[in-house]
């Protein structure tokens, strides 16, 4: 590493928007970035630049693939730190990375945060004169993450969160779901701490984690306060989102007293807490503002509707954000008698519905917040919308409530 704290990388890509992505990524970490588009490029560099710190191997590339130039740097350069990523993740890759002679592997599309602690951690084990799953006592005490979230701007809260409480702790990866999570858990990085959403804790998640986690600390997030009302069983921690600072503060605070104490046993009690939320839906959706992650409650939310191939929500009948998910997605995360999908690209809160005239085949919708060609709903839902409408007949007669959203 450079004296001034900062590395020469080479990025391997024969792709050029993955060739740029990768600069913007490690821009502020790099003294020096090269770049090659083939693997027996990066052969040669890696020869003629023995400065060189970091290599960001891609796999598949015409003829000489990621692999075999790993191989063949690995002949003459033991030091350099090699990690592998590809856009064809299978089944055994990060184990042939492995093989070959990467130090860990990335999946593409590369997310930012978990690329940036990837290097961090392996610059800081070399650093140490070490390699993964060989561990000192100094360095088994820096604290290690792995998040499972799938909603993108909350698992970003809570990465800058963590860095915010305490930045030597390393957020090692983090995943859209337990299945992605296991081959990371399984492997020779211990995980200190899991961060899990609850909404993935099935029965059959819980088993595969007290298999592979089992002596790892665990807190869940959820938007249910069923879940926060009794705040630790057997010292899991539930956080209700938006996760504030305090909260998840404290969290790892409880972690460092107790340690892993009794996660097996809580492991077990889980199962008998998420039946009691079953059937219930999203409460929150979680939005980026001004440098900011707002929390807009479903109450305030008027509408979502279908831009292109993006979904946008409208909130307090001004508001609109991009939300990662897709329509239908959504719709399954909306209480029915809330909420009901009036044509393919929209779906509406009943409080938001001022009036509706019936005409023929269909139905025309009023209301402030939605635009005039959103209003129409589709000739095969009319029926259930009528029947949907006349439930909730009384709720419908009054406006949205206007309530505030967290700022974080």
């Amino acid at each position: 590493m450079r004296s001034t704290g900062k590395i020469n990388i080479l990025i391997v890509d024969d792709d050029k928007a993955s060739e740029l992505y990768l600069n913007v990524i490690v821009g502020k970490i790099s003294n020096k970035v090269i770049f090659a588009k083939s693997g027996n490029e990066a052969v040669v560099f890696c020869y003629s630049y023995p400065d060189i710190d970091l290599v960001l191997m891609d796999i598949k590339m015409p003829g000489m693939d990621g692999y075999e130039a790993t191989r063949k740097i690995r002949q003459f350069n033991k030091e350099v730190i090699i990690i592998a990523q590809t856009a064809f993740g299978t089944s055994g890759d990060r184990e042939k990375a492995l093989e070959a002679g990467c130090n860990d592997y990335i999946q593409k599309p590369i997310n930012k945060y978990e690329l940036l602690t990837l290097i961090q951690l392996h610059l800081d084990l070399k650093s140490q004169n070490q390699i993964p799953g060989m561990y000192t006592d100094k360095f088994m005490y820096k604290v290690k993450v792995v998040i499972i979230e799938d909603e993108k701007l909350s698992a970003e809260h809570l990465y800058m969160l963590i860095k915010k409480i305490d930045p030597s702790i390393y957020v090692v990866l983090t995943f859209d779901t337990v299945k992605q999570s296991i081959p990371a858990l399984q492997s020779s990085i211990k995980t200190d701490i899991l961060i899990i959403d609850a909404e993935q804790a099935s029965g059959q998640n819980w088993k595969i984690l007290s298999e592979i986690a089992n002596d790892t600390y665990i807190i869940l997030t959820t938007t249910h306060n069923e879940w926060t009302n009794n705040s630790k069983l057997n010292s899991l921690d539930f956080l209700l989102k938006p996760v504030g600072l305090d909260d998840l503060k404290n969290a790892l605070e409880r972690f460092r007293k107790y340690g892993r104490n009794d996660c097996l046993k809580m492991l077990d009690n889980i199962e008998s807490s998420q039946k009691n939320i079953e059937n219930r839906y999203k409460s929150h959706f979680m939005v980026f503002i001004d440098g900011l992650f707002t929390s807009f409650h479903t109450n305030n939310i008027d509408h979502f509707f279908l831009d292109d191939d993006i979904v946008m929500l409208v909130a307090n009948r001004k508001f609109q954000h991009p939300l990662n998910f897709t329509i239908d997605q959504i719709e399954t995360m909306l209480n029915p008698l809330e909420f009901f999908r009036i044509n393919p690209k929209v779906i509406i809160n009943r409080k938001s519905i001022e009036n509706t005239i019936e005409h023929k085949s269909t139905v025309k919708i009023f209301s402030s917040a939605l635009k005039e060609e959103h209003a129409i709903v589709s000739p095969e839902r009319v029926s259930d919308f009528i029947e949907w409408q006349s439930k909730n007949s009384i709720a419908t007669a009054g406006k949205p409530d206007v309530g505030r959203e967290e700022n974080l």
